[in-house]
């Protein structure tokens, strides 16, 4: 998934990347954005990143109503559903990015466990 994720986002020329490769998300923090899904990033670290200032965007295959609350209680910037439609995704991400500051970049990684 992160291969195709940071393919939309290169191709989509709308975001710059940090990084593309294994991450060290430990240090994500102010003016990051980190773009994972719940699989790979538990809602105390995603509540971890947000506290350090990092703006954390979870991917989901089927969005959950409970999931949803429970990352949007955690500080999640968004919860959104993989589209298929990379142009879709981008839109979404954009969207909830501008509910803040802009972030000068993004880190679409899973976090470490």
């Amino acid at each position: 998934m992160r291969n195709a994720l940071v393919g939309q986002i290169e191709r989509s020329g709308r975001f710059a990347l940090a990084t593309v490769g294994e991450p060290v998300l430990d240090g994500a923090g102010l003016d990051d954005v980190v773009i994972t899904t719940a699989a790979d990033c538990p809602a105390e670290e995603c509540l971890e990143m947000v506290q350090r200032g990092a703006r954390v965007i979870i991917l989901t295959p089927v969005p959950r109503d409970r999931e949803r609350q429970l990352y949007t209680s955690s500080g999640a910037s968004a919860y959104l559903p993989m589209l298929i439609d990379g142009g879709q995704l981008m839109d979404a991400v954009a969207a909830a990015l501008d509910r803040g500051p802009t972030p000068p970049r993004l880190q679409p990684h899973p976090c470490p466990r």
